[in-house]
């Protein structure tokens, strides 16, 4: 669930929604599906979302004492696994990158 703790983060909510499922039909590594997305209302100011549980365990529940060495391990690439994959994606329709 996201529920933004700032006005600068509510834009996330909806680029999320629209590109988590993008994301996942380019990706071989597992991504959240939207579930709901909220709008706001009384009992909270902003919209708001809900996403599907991917299994496995936090990486910051192992106690790492070297992510360098972690992110090394994975593939060989930078960003871990997600290296090897961002050359699947395509990059043409996305808006320009900007604060939020």
């Amino acid at each position: 669930m996201r529920l933004p703790s700032a006005p600068a983060y509510v834009d996330q909510v909806i680029k999320e929604q629209a590109w988590l499922p993008k994301l996942a039909a380019q990706l071989s590594l597992p991504i959240p599906a939207p579930i709901a997305l909220g709008a706001p209302a009384a009992g909270y100011p902003g919209p708001w979302s809900v996403y599907g549980w991917l299994d496995g365990e936090s990486a910051c529940d192992g106690g790492i004492a070297d992510m360098a060495a972690l992110g090394a391990s994975w593939d060989g690439a930078p960003l871990g696994p997600w290296g090897c994959h961002r050359r699947e994606l395509a990059g043409q329709g996305g808006k320009a990158a900007r604060r939020h």
